[in-house]
């Protein structure tokens, strides 16, 4: 999963002001595709909702793992932090 907040140095819960900030800061120092993306995501207010959605749920299995893997894998963990799993090209070096 793409961490567009990352990319700008903003919080899920940043205001409109701050996400524009941070993609003109960004503007010319990403791939063209890349900042068409990150813009469309973090614009339109519905693709917004379900990313801000989907990027909570990440953090929360990624607290679970940070933790361990419950005994009980009730929640299939295991298998659905897969879902999350970042493109090889995203990996920090």
């Amino acid at each position: 999963m793409r961490n567009y907040y990352n990319s700008l140095n903003i919080h899920r819960r940043s205001d409109e002001l701050e996400k524009l900030e941070g993609l003109g800061e960004i503007k010319n120092s990403v791939d063209p595709d890349y900042f068409a993306d990150v813009s469309t995501v973090l614009t339109q207010d519905e693709l917004h909702m379900h990313y801000r959605r989907l990027h909570l749920q990440y953090d929360a299995i990624a607290v679970v793992l940070a933790r361990g893997i419950p005994q009980q894998d009730s929640n299939s963990w295991s298998k659905r932090v897969v879902e999350f799993s970042p493109e090889p090209n995203e990996l920090p070096e």
